[in-house]
Parts: structure tokens; C-alpha cells; sequence
């Protein structure tokens, strides 16, 4: 028990020491997300650097604001490095088996829940997701989204998708 405790709070020195420091070099970048004109909440950006070096990413509140985190800094807001983005954005909704909620709720047998799986063509790789977007935003190669963050302004950009 006191091996568990000690390595306990020896990860929370480390977390706490260490993890909270953001490069200095990093800029703030937030915005709001729309699409045809209307907030969207939930939706995923990603910042990618044309120059390379590390993306950075967001989630999207209940009124479509953003604000970005970089994946090398993994702090909330740490924002990321002045240059020329990319930019990508996309929501889905995941795929739900109806017949599997069924089952568990107890609205149908184990053997009706297979008589529907033979009738029923599920790929290999499952349900496929709904994309509530365009996709032409979910992949940097179609993407239309370019944008630059600068040094040393605030960097307040915000994507209209259409």
C-alpha cells in the first residue's frame, strides 16, 4: 500500500512540477466555429503546421468557441506556435445498434437479436459514423481552411464553414 501511495504522489510532483509549464514561444488562439451562418457545439479542430512541428487542437463549446491546446504542451489553452496552419474541422455522431440497445434494455430476446444480425450487413469495421458536417473539412488534403497564427497579437480566428 505505501509503494502505491509513494508512487501516488511522486506522479503528482511530476504532473504538478513539471507538466505546467507552456513554451513561451506559444500564442493564444481561440475563435468560434460556424457553420451556414449557426454556432456549432462538439465539433473538433485541428490546427496543422504546414512548416511542420506539432499540431494543436480544440473542442468546441455550446456557443461554437475554441480555444486551442497543443499536443506537446497537453495543457488546456496552451495555444501554439506562430506560422501557417492547416486547418480541419469535424463532428460526428457515433453509430448506435439499435438492436443491441434493445437487447440490453430487454425489449427483445438474444434469438430475435440474431435473427436481425443475419438479416443485417455490418462491415468489418463496424456501423459507420454520420459526419454533421461537409466533410471536405474533416481531412488537411481537402480542406479549404488556411490560416496564420501570428507572434505577438491575439490571434482571435474564427472559421465559417459552409
Amino acid at each position: 500500500m505505501t509503494k502505491y501511495i509513494s508512487l501516488l504522489l511522486l506522479t503528482l510532483c511530476f504532473l504538478g512540477c513539471g507538466g505546467s509549464k507552456v513554451d513561451p514561444s506559444y500564442r493564444l488562439v481561440t475563435g468560434t466555429i460556424t457553420h451556414k451562418g449557426t454556432p456549432v457545439a462538439g465539433a473538433t479542430v485541428a490546427f496543422s503546421p504546414l512548416d511542420g512541428g506539432a499540431a494543436a487542437s480544440g473542442v468546441s463549446n455550446a456557443s461554437g468557441n475554441y480555444t486551442l491546446s497543443t499536443g506537446t504542451a497537453l495543457i488546456p489553452g496552451s495555444g501554439t506556435k506562430p506560422g501557417k496552419y492547416k486547418v480541419t474541422v469535424y463532428k460526428v455522431e457515433k453509430a448506435v445498434d439499435k438492436d443491441a440497445e434493445d437487447l440490453d434494455a430487454g425489449k427483445i430476446s438474444y434469438n430475435e437479436y440474431m435473427e436481425r444480425r443475419d438479416k443485417t450487413v455490418i462491415p468489418p469495421s463496424g456501423l459507420p459514423d454520420t459526419h454533421l458536417l461537409p466533410t471536405i473539412y474533416n481531412d488537411a488534403k481537402t480542406s479549404p481552411l488556411e490560416v496564420i497564427v501570428e507572434d505577438k497579437k491575439k490571434n482571435v480566428i474564427d472559421l465559417k464553414l459552409e
